[in-house]
């Protein structure tokens, strides 16, 4: 990411990456940008997912716009030109795992093609349906507090791949535009739901 003096996070970066269960890691970031403030265009040297689970504002890649607001997932990736622009009215928050697949993990091919039709598309915005948000969180809190021990790698590793799967499953859907915001609290309400009448339904 561009540097900011009205840009806050923690986070962890390594230029060199280090590998987390097969996967590339360069950046892992809880991040929060000012109104109306501007994370400078920069040249990405790595993929990079950027989920916002608080504000509003845009990101610029090569040039063209995208909105972004609480729920919004965006991809951007290497070698391309990105800047963040919060709104006006309301401070941005955002979670970055900057990363890189490599040709031996086993979703890369999966990943390439959801990168060639992004490209195509010009569409690299979706909505957070799978609960990304808590993996992020779980992630940054992990490498945050304890990021020395062989466990804590070990766990790093499979909340990242489960950030990497769930942005390829997000990115797959068809009709990805047509899901909104509250999709993961619907879902997770009616399971609630079959679950609580499967429970009195048995004990009865």
């Amino acid at each position: 990411m561009g540097g900011n003096k009205d840009l806050n996070y923690h986070s962890f970066f390594n230029p060199h990456s280090e590998d987390f269960g097969g996967i590339e890691l360069y950046q892992l970031s809880d991040q929060s940008c000012v109104q109306s403030k501007t994370i400078d265009s920069h040249l990405q040297f790595c993929d990079e997912i950027t989920l916002v689970y608080g504000g509003e504002g845009v990101v610029t890649v090569n040039n063209i716009d995208s909105p972004l607001s609480k729920g919004s997932i965006h991809l951007s990736f290497k070698g391309e030109r990105h800047s963040i622009q919060s709104s006006d009215e309301f401070p941005l928050r955002f979670f970055c795992v900057g990363f890189i697949i490599p040709k031996k993990h086993p979703i890369y091919n999966e990943y390439i093609e959801i990168k060639k039709r992004i490209k195509q598309s010009n569409d690299a915005t979706s909505i957070d349906i799978y609960d990304i948000f808590s993996r992020c969180k779980n992630a940054v809190t992990e490498i945050y507090f304890d990021n020395n021990s062989n466990i804590s790698k070990l766990l790093l590793g499979s909340i990242l791949n489960e950030i990497i799967i769930l942005t390829v499953k997000t990115f797959s859907k068809v009709n990805r535009k047509d899901y909104d915001k509250d999709a993961l609290v619907h879902r997770n309400l009616i399971y609630d739901i079959i679950t609580y009448l499967n429970d009195n339904i048995n004990s009865k």
